[in-house]
């Protein structure tokens, strides 16, 4: 044996213990197309324009693939984050509170959400326009508009690979500006070191949804075939030396109206074509497909499908377990693109009001998902509170709610709720339910001592 043969054969067996280094025909034909590419390979313009078309293509022609992707913003962003200041300036929450709303910075989120899910990243670019007060205004700007000669593709980086500008180019493409990445917002999901750009979210789901849809149409090919008198006209009679020189191609199509019957000639049959379509398994196919797509975007089948009709209450909450825990990572990240929107608001902010530029750090609350048994889920709030496993403010903040705003609000009702119990002789029960003090008085003597006895009785709290 000779010394290559034994080094190869030593290699073999080093690697015996794990079937896909295998080196059959089988596991190679698997693997062929695995490629040892680095980050900056498998994100080339070239790779990411065509994940980008083909994403995008899907998501306007399949209504599975355009639903997911609005449940994701709407699960992560929803009516966008309610920011809180951690401290007592409660003019500047509220001045950025109308900036948000009058900059339709929840609707710039949604659209950054959505362009990851599609298109592989978002980016969002600090800009001003001319208004009173700050003119802080975020400009979003689609991935295409991302490239250039230098650095990976329209972002060039320092020696450590942080990026330090962007080059955005115009509509047409015939031009572009230079921004330093301090005032731009990139968005997108690095799964390994070093990757500066997005691969579409949906990337792994594309050929899985392709075969969703060209199956379904199959299927519906072949019931509306079922569906109509479509057919062969057959002859009962032996063929002869003129049909075997005739073209099938000259033969005649007859036009049957839907509905009509058939009469044929002597010798004549009508054979209708069999499509044995939709077959049992078609739904049983398409959820596993569905359920196939989600898992890569971590969305549980019944939202996949939009029904949840095989669930139970159990179930479903387990299921969602999954997806709710990667809203909240999410939501995090929103979090910190806030954080840095905040910060840009308060220098100007600052500046107006002749305020320290330091921002104060802020704490942002989004919307809670709708609860699936309002009534076992106010029962586990109790009983947390009861039991001193929970507080108010984490209780409120699953709701998107600031609990500092809630109490004072709450302490506010309270007290009008006295105020009316005095004014108007009425009690409120824990269910705020009215209990009007003072029976119907139809005799007037009862009636008289009654009003005696009440201008005795100190009035009820």
């Amino acid at each position: 044996m000779s010394l290559w043969s034994r080094i190869a054969g030593f290699f073999s067996a080093a690697s015996g213990g794990y079937d896909a280094i295998g080196d059959d025909d089988q596991t190679r034909n698997h693997w062929g197309r695995a490629t040892a590419e680095t980050p900056a390979m498998l994100t080339t313009l070239g790779n990411r324009k065509v994940h980008r078309d083909r994403a995008r293509y899907e998501v306007r022609n399949n209504s599975y693939a355009n639903g997911v992707g609005h449940t994701l913003c709407n699960f992560t962003i929803g009516t966008g984050p309610r920011v809180q200041i951690l401290g007592d300036d409660q003019e500047a929450e509220q001045a950025f509170a109308e900036w948000m709303a009058n900059d339709r910075f929840a609707e710039k989120l949604r659209q950054l959400r959505f362009a990851r899910y599609e298109s592989g990243e978002g980016f969002l670019v600090r800009s001003f326009e001319a208004r009173d007060g700050v003119s802080l205004t975020l400009v979003p700007v689609e991935c295409d508009r991302i490239t250039g000669q230098d650095g990976a593709d329209g972002i060039k980086v320092d020696a450590s690979g942080k990026p330090v500008s962007y080059e955005i180019r115009d509509e047409i493409g015939w031009k572009s500006i230079t921004v330093e990445a301090s005032q731009v917002i990139h968005y997108f999901r690095a799964d390994r070191p070093g990757q500066l750009r997005g691969i579409p979210e949906v990337a792994p789901a594309l050929p899985l949804f392709a075969q969703l849809r060209n199956y379904t149409l199959s299927v519906l090919n072949c019931a509306e075939s079922a569906a109509r008198p479509a057919g062969v006209i057959q002859s009962n009679s032996n063929p002869t030396d003129e049909d075997a020189d005739e073209d099938p191609a000259t033969y005649d199509k007859i036009e049957v109206p839907r509905g009509a019957g058939i009469i044929l000639p002597k010798g004549y049959a009508w054979g209708q074509i069999d499509p044995k379509q939709p077959t049992t398994t078609y739904p049983e196919f398409k959820r596993e497909i569905l359920s196939e797509i989600g898992r890569c975007l971590n969305v549980p089948a019944n939202l996949m499908l939009g029904d949840s009709s095989a669930y139970n209450f159990a179930s479903g909450r387990l299921d969602h377990q999954t997806f709710f825990v990667a809203i909240s990572v999410e939501q995090d990240v929103f979090e910190r693109i806030t954080q840095r929107v905040f910060g840009w608001f308060w220098e100007e902010w600052a500046l107006l009001r002749g305020l320290d530029r330091t921002p104060p750090p802020i704490k942002c609350y989004w919307d809670a998902p709708p609860p699936v048994d309002p009534l076992k889920e106010a029962s586990a709030q109790a009983m947390r509170l009861t039991n001193h496993m929970s507080t108010w403010a984490e209780e409120y903040s699953k709701r998107g709610l600031d609990w500092e705003t809630q109490m004072v609000q709450r302490a506010k009702e309270l007290k009008r709720m006295a105020e009316l119990e005095r004014e108007f002789e009425i009690k409120f029960d824990s269910q705020s339910q009215i209990t009007v003090n003072n029976a119907p008085e139809d005799n007037p003597e009862d009636s008289q001592r009654a009003s005696d006895r009440r201008g005795k009785e100190p009035p009820s709290r």
